[in-house]
């Protein structure tokens, strides 16, 4: 069996705000076609992944190696089922 004492000692108070390098919950998301996604397929890579939720797109300029997505009704994904927010949600609401 695998030691997973290091997972246990870095978890933090999930009521904290969330912050960069958080992992994220692999949840079922949809695209702005419809197409069914899962969110760890969106922040696969060897890039970084900022996702906001409820935000303009245009508040965060393009970087290089940067892909942003924001979820919502005026972003490029669909969380129908309430899972991405439930985990926003849990410090920022």
């Amino acid at each position: 069996m695998p030691n997973r004492a290091c997972l246990l000692t870095n978890r933090r108070d999930p009521r904290n705000a969330l912050m960069a390098g958080d992992r994220a919950p692999d949840v079922p998301i949809r695209g702005t076609a419809g197409q069914p996604k899962r969110l760890f397929k969106l922040l696969q890579g060897p890039h970084w992944t900022l996702l906001g939720y409820e935000v303009q797109r245009a508040a965060v300029a393009p970087r290089r190696d940067l892909h942003i997505h924001t979820v919502g009704v005026r972003g490029d994904i669909f969380d129908e089922s309430g899972y991405v927010r439930d985990w926003v949600c849990v410090a920022n609401c």
